[in-house]
């Protein structure tokens, strides 16, 4: 040191009178960890309230904290136990905190944390620390998932190509009270991985005791036309910084993921009950139908499987028209193996005729009309009358649009009301829309050929 460079104890720090008093003893608040293994050096971290010596070095304007003035022992509690185990090189966080070392091979047993302040003073926290001698223990292992009684689902070669799909598992791995060197993990398909062990421990920054690991790893495609699971397995291994090691390895299946290839009618009735059949592949026991996530009704909730490739049920009702996706899932596969159509399916209400023109015409009814609404495709009939029952169609029908009609109204008399069917959504009226009369303005050659023909009395 410098003959111009000074030292300050903490006394000096905080001002005590020269009176010859030196400060307080330190205040030890705890340490971490509170227990380990001897088979390898342990960082301890000890909390305490007090300062190394501070340096100044006047001529190079310049002040630090010597760590070496702090000096930090074991003190064994059990009877033959070392009176003082040095914890060698103190290293000071600048805040609260230092770090120390436990020898590896200290004696197994209860000890004591004494410290020795720069200004002379000991403070001993009893009963801190416990060494537990060599570590006979392998970590506990969990593999939480995949489980034995999984069936994975994966994609075969026709369906995802050479990319094969995706799974994440978990692990969980407790060595506590000692640490992690490694955790490694692999598949029946030679997809390698490993866990990272963090996070850290706070205070020392040695490796963790616990840690939770989620790996991703991917299952190969499948062969195309298999009829039922193959087997498949996941491996891992855990080893700890004493060289305990823990495996387990987890024997299950994997399954290809439902193929949905068609269904029989783009469009339902909101009502629902309608017969729907799917098409496709690998519909194994236990794989169900789905329209808009709401599966088909029947006898069995998501239809009856007929065999590999079928499924038959009745369509769900639904409150409002929509366009909605066709799935088939397997709920024994993990995650749950769902196939999903092209082509989506529409619930539509019953269609809807709102405007009529002309809305007079002759009781021969020889007048084109132009009928529009909702839904008016061309399997929509349109008909005339007082009731649906008694109506008569609609004829030489041209459908315009999915909204637009034109045709010649059937013969009848008075003010009756246009009726739309869709034999699959059912029917739509417009109640009083057409009146027939005579007297009214000519709206339109008679055609060729005739108009509809008058209704006959059964």
């Amino acid at each position: 040191m410098s003959e111009r460079a000074l030292r300050f104890t903490l006394a000096t720090l905080l001002g005590v009178s020269a009176c010859g008093e030196a400060g307080g003893a330190p205040v030890i608040n705890g340490i971490s960890p509170l227990r380990a293994y001897s088979d390898f050096a342990v960082l301890m971290a000890i909390k305490a309230e007090f300062r190394p010596e501070l340096v100044v070095d006047i001529a190079a304007e310049s002040a630090s904290y010597d760590d070496g003035t702090i000096h930090a022992w074991l003190v064994g509690e059990t009877p033959g136990l070392p009176s003082a185990v040095s914890l060698g090189t103190t290293a000071w966080n600048g805040i609260d905190t230092y770090l120390v070392t436990v020898p590896q091979g200290t004696a197994p047993g209860l000890y004591a944390v004494r410290v020795d302040a720069p200004n002379g003073r000991s403070t001993t926290l009893h009963g801190a620390f416990e060494e537990l001698g060599a570590d006979t223990f392998s970590p506990l292992l969990f593999v939480q998932r995949p489980s034995a009684t999984d069936t994975l689902g994966a994609n075969t070669a026709a369906t995802a190509g050479m990319t094969g799909t995706s799974f994440t598992g978990m692990i969980f791995v407790d060595d506590d009270p000692g640490h992690l060197r490694e955790v490694d993990w692999w598949t029946s398909d030679n997809i390698y991985g490993s866990c990272p062990l963090l996070p850290l421990q706070l205070d020392t920054m040695a490796p963790p005791s616990q840690i939770s690991c989620k790996p991703d790893f991917m299952i190969a495609p499948l062969p195309d036309g298999l009829t039922g699971p193959v087997p498949f397995s996941f491996h891992v291994v855990a080893i700890d910084v004493s060289g305990q090691m823990a495996s387990q390895d987890v024997t299950l299946s994997v399954a290809p993921i439902p193929v949905v290839d068609s269904f029989e009618g783009p469009i339902g009735a909101l009502a629902g009950l309608q017969q729907f059949v799917v098409h496709g592949r690998y519909f194994f026991p236990g794989s169900q139908a789905f329209i808009d996530g709401v599966p088909l009704m029947g006898d069995t909730v998501g239809g009856d499987r007929l065999d590999d490739q079928t499924i038959v049920g009745l369509t769900p009702p639904r409150s409002v028209p929509n366009t909605v996706l066709v799935e088939v899932r397997n709920p024994g596969l993990t995650p749950v193996g769902v196939g999903r159509a092209a082509a989506a399916f529409r619930y539509l209400a019953p269609p809807q005729p709102r405007i009529v023109e002309p809305s007079v015409g002759p009781t021969s009814g020889a007048i084109l009309v132009t009928i529009a609404g909702n839904d008016l495709t061309s399997d929509v009939s349109i008909s005339f009358g007082l009731t649906q029952e008694t109506a008569q169609p609609m004829c030489i029908i041209s459908y315009v649009a999915g909204d637009k009609v034109t045709g010649y109204p059937p013969p009848g008399q008075g003010t009756v009301s246009i009726w739309a069917t869709n034999p699959v959504t059912g029917t739509g009226v417009f109640a009083g829309a057409f009146t027939y009369s005579d007297d009214a303005v000519d709206g339109g050659a008679v055609p060729s050929p005739p108009p509809c023909p008058a209704a006959t009395t059964p």
